[in-house]
């Protein structure tokens, strides 16, 4: 199996397979790290000329990476975009990241895909940006993307929590991972109690045609123990 590290010594990232692990290329950057690795071998992450990018790094200077083969690729800067980062990539090399853009109230999220890069709708909200972990988004081999309360399909934005069937009270659904047949498992916060449940999100496959009020048809995992047998 091949693993991505984080990061391996002063911040480097790393991926980790045979029992041996392999420091990635920086392109002359002082530190990075490695966030995601898809089935085929591809790692992405964040290169950071200040050091390491999640704890001490300023994600309006990092570049967005991926590694394939032996080999570091920088993704360009675009869209007024001063810094980048790479969260996720499917088994296809769709890599989904955050842009930096000074003066704009969020972070830019997008999606590269066949050597262009498109800004999804909306974006990030600073208040929830902490590196790349409370605002980190995942994509599928469907090519959906889902993060924190948020699935974005065939180029629309959709609202999870405003979709839950039997929503609970006084929580918020977020979103740490998608699978290919859409099933989206995260955790219910909630936010009196400062407490986490797990929990599974079954959406009806989006339509261009539906609006983002209707497009899911969805269930949350409301037992007591936060499991719920399918």
């Amino acid at each position: 199996p091949q693993i991505p590290i984080g990061n391996c010594g002063n911040s480097w990232p790393a991926l980790w397979q045979g029992a041996q692990t392999q420091r990635l290329d920086t392109l002359g950057f002082s530190g990075g790290q490695a966030t995601a690795i898809s089935n085929t071998g591809e790692v992405v992450g964040v290169l950071s000329p200040t050091g390491d990018p999640v704890t001490g790094g300023n994600p309006s200077t990092g570049r967005a990476f991926y590694w394939i083969n032996g080999r570091t690729t920088e993704l360009p800067l675009v869209m007024g975009m001063t810094g980048s980062g790479a969260m996720a990539v499917n088994d296809f090399g769709v890599i989904v990241g955050y842009g930096y853009v000074p003066g704009y109230s969020q972070y830019i999220l997008w999606e590269w895909e066949n050597g262009a890069m498109l800004a999804l709708p909306t974006g990030v909200d600073p208040g929830l940006f902490n590196g790349l972990y409370n605002a980190k988004h995942v994509i599928n081999n469907s090519g959906d993307v889902a993060g924190d309360g948020s699935l974005y399909s065939h180029g629309n934005k959709y609202d999870v929590n405003s979709l839950l069937s039997q929503p609970p009270s006084n929580a918020f659904a977020r979103v740490f991972s998608i699978a290919d047949n859409g099933l989206m498992a995260g955790a219910l916060w909630y936010y009196n109690t400062d407490t986490y449940r797990p929990v599974l999100v079954k959406p009806a496959p989006p339509s261009l045609s539906q609006s983002s009020s209707s497009v899911l048809q969805s269930d949350a995992l409301s037992t007591t123990d936060g499991i719920k047998a399918k």
